[in-house]
């Protein structure tokens, strides 16, 4: 499993993407290092980590996840939203 974090509050720094064209290339880097899932975050679990509402979490999983579905790489969303999680299925994710 690889990992991406489009949240720049993550505490695991090698996985911050803060753009849509780093985050793919990441996605796809990842997936030929042998990662079989690629899961990406736009929230850090971090305790004292600013909330991201829905909406924005959307913005910026929903891009990431239809790009790289459409490359072939199976996709899960980190996210606490259900509706969050909903769209991102329906964008391509898997899990």
């Amino acid at each position: 499993m690889g990992v991406i974090n489009l949240s720049a509050d993550s505490w695991y720094r090698e996985s911050i993407r803060t753009t849509l064209e780093s985050a793919v290339e990441r996605g796809l880097e990842l997936r030929g290092q042998g990662a079989d899932i690629i899961d990406i975050g736009a929230e850090s679990t971090l305790g004292q980590a600013k909330r991201v509402a829905a909406a924005e979490q959307q913005q910026q999983l929903l891009p990431v996840i239809k790009q790289l579905a459409a490359e072939g790489v199976i996709v899960s969303a980190e996210t606490y939203d259900a509706g969050v999680a909903k769209a991102c299925l329906e964008a391509g994710g898997k899990c």
